[in-house]
């Protein structure tokens, strides 16, 4: 059962100022700091790279994913998802390997 004194009345919104705007994220604080200072956006890409260079799985991918994007999924007719995956990260790893033997 409803009471009609404290229902919203006919063609006015139940929330008028709208929703509240979110918060000051940590994504938009890091794109600003990076936009205004482009050598801290340098540092990181040469030490994401360093990282690779010495082996860290972790970095190579991160690299490959910023300069090629992420591997592609495709759907088959069976609906079974086949990921194809570069060998890159591969060959990266054997070059460094090759260098360190």
């Amino acid at each position: 059962m409803s009471n009609k004194a404290t229902q919203f009345k006919l063609g006015q919104s139940g929330n008028p100022d709208g929703r509240p705007k979110k918060g000051y994220s940590i994504t938009e604080m890091m794109k600003e700091m990076l936009a205004s200072k482009p050598e801290i956006k340098k540092k990181i890409g040469e030490q994401i790279a360093k990282k690779a260079l010495q082996g860290d799985v972790t970095a190579t991918k991160m690299l490959w994913g910023y300069m090629d994007g992420q591997p592609k999924e495709q759907l088959d007719i069976d609906n079974k998802i086949q990921i194809k995956i570069v060998a890159d990260t591969e060959l990266l790893e054997a070059n460094v390997k090759k260098e360190t033997d």
